[in-house]
Order: C-alpha cells, then sequence, then structure tokens
C-alpha cells in the first residue's frame, strides 16, 4: 500500500472525542459542536478520519492527488479534519485545498507507541466548508 484515505459522514457514534475552546477554556462534544455551530448533518459534513503516505512515497504530491479525490467524492460537502498542531507540511497541505484552521479549538490524544509509552498529541481543527464563509 501506498497511501490511504477515509472520511466518514457527520455521525454521533462515530465521532466520539471531545473539542475543546481554547478561548473559552470549555469542552464540547465534536458531533453536537459542528451541529450547533455549522448547522452540520451527516447528510452535509463529513469528518476525513485518515490520510497517509509511506515514507518513501512522501514528497511527491500523492497525498494532495488522494486528498483532492477524496473531496471530489465528496461533492460539495463541509469537510473537517483534525492535525497535530506541529506538523506544518500537513497544515498547508489542507490550507492549500481550502481547509481552514478554526482557531481556539483542539483536540488532545494519547497514543500507546510500541515501547509501551504514550504519547501525547494537541491536535487542531480545520474546516472546508462547502458555501464561502461569510
Amino acid at each position: 500500500m501506498i497511501a490511504f484515505c477515509m472520511a466518514v459522514p457527520l455521525n454521533e457514534n462515530s465521532l466520539d472525542f471531545e473539542i475543546i475552546d481554547f478561548n473559552k477554556n470549555i469542552s464540547h462534544n465534536c458531533y453536537e459542536y459542528f451541529k450547533r455551530t455549522f448547522d452540520s448533518t451527516p447528510e452535509n459534513t463529513w469528518y476525513l478520519d485518515d490520510l497517509g503516505v509511506r515514507k518513501d512515497k512522501r514528497r511527491r504530491g500523492v497525498a494532495k492527488r488522494l486528498l483532492k479525490t477524496c473531496l471530489t467524492k465528496l461533492n460539495s460537502k463541509n469537510v473537517f479534519l483534525r492535525t497535530s498542531d506541529s506538523n506544518n507540511q500537513a497544515q498547508l497541505l489542507y490550507q492549500n485545498l481550502g481547509f481552514r484552521h478554526i482557531d481556539g479549538l483542539y483536540t488532545q490524544v494519547s497514543h500507546k507507541r510500541l515501547d509501551g509509552s504514550v504519547r501525547e498529541d494537541r491536535r487542531i481543527i480545520m474546516l472546508r466548508q462547502a458555501e464561502p464563509i461569510e
């Protein structure tokens, strides 16, 4: 496998993580937040759950082509994602494809490593809206 991309419809069962609003110092259920703030429904909003490219195939435009194909298939749906706040390359890719960082929102993710240690990772939230932002 060279690369993968997976998106799922906005759904309270598949989006069980909390979003933290840094500006207001409160947390929200992801599904409820997008439903309330952006009038999101499973019909008009998708979550980009995964995007990855094998290390030896990176920096060749594979992720960009794959993501463009995914966005075309979603055909004018709102799409949101989360990415590491330190992954500037990924953020630039997403920005170039119309995503914008929702200022102040993030999630905290814990990853268990192969050696048994746990790594904490702060993820920012990015959104690509089907309609222009007013």
